[in-house]
């Protein structure tokens, strides 16, 4: 076997490995981007979701989410801390309407400051 034709064979076996190791990554990134996709499964029958899963199992962006709670629409919540959950039961009962929008049960909804309350209070008297 002549020395070209040796090159010629390592470079077509090279370029085989090279197709084949971007065949696996490629099929590795799409599951991956699969797994993104599908929501968490509730653990041990949890009751709410974040906005990211609701924002999948009904098709509403996240940002439109966050929209609707600023101005008290959308699907009742509650807050646990920083993190917003939306209640499965306040979720279904939403999507039927047979629900207020945009409750805030938490505890630590939002009291607006004495400055803001006056600022309020000047603008309704005005």
């Amino acid at each position: 076997m002549s020395r070209q034709h040796q090159h010629l064979d390592a470079a077509e076996l090279l370029e085989a490995v090279i197709e084949r190791i971007a065949q696996i990554v490629a099929e590795h990134i799409s599951e991956k981007l699969l797994e993104r996709q599908q929501p968490k499964p509730a653990a041990h029958g949890a009751t709410h979701f974040d906005e990211r899963t609701v924002s999948q199992r009904t098709g509403i962006a996240v940002k439109t989410l966050q929209s609707w709670r600023s101005h008290r629409r959308g699907p009742p919540f509650v807050r646990a801390g920083r993190k917003v959950l939306y209640p499965s039961e306040g979720l279904q009962d939403w999507l039927s309407g047979d629900s207020q929008e945009g409750t805030d049960t938490s505890v630590s909804a939002h009291v607006p400051t004495k400055r803001r309350a006056r600022r309020v209070a000047a603008q309704e008297a005005s």
